[in-house]
């Protein structure tokens, strides 16, 4: 299973933020007025504080999204904490890489 088909299974439209070295990231400019649901993807070794900053910026531009699902293989509760804390507005959820809807 490729990593679009786990986030298909999780729900949800999807972006694959590549944040590894690069920080000028922009979702998809058909998403920002309609998609109300949306998975983030970090697609890096480490989730560092510019990729939180990254994320909470990317937010801000997509105001209609209620619920934003966080997940990459180098998320982990801690760094989810920290971006849950820049972020107001959408209910925010940590997804971990292996889970799966049922």
């Amino acid at each position: 299973m490729d990593i679009r088909e786990r986030l298909q299974n999780i729900g949800g439209d999807i972006f694959v933020a590549e944040f590894a070295g690069e920080r000028r990231v922009k979702p998809n400019e058909s998403w920002l007025g309609y998609s109300r649901n949306l998975i983030i993807w970090f697609n890096s070794e480490s989730f560092t504080d510019g990729d939180i900053d990254a994320a909470a910026s990317i937010l801000k531009l997509m105001p209609k999204i209620s619920v934003v699902r966080i997940s990459g293989c180098a998320v982990t509760e801690k760094g989810f904490e920290r971006l849950k804390s820049k972020v107001i507005g959408p209910r925010i959820e940590y997804v971990p890489f292996y889970s799966r809807k049922t």
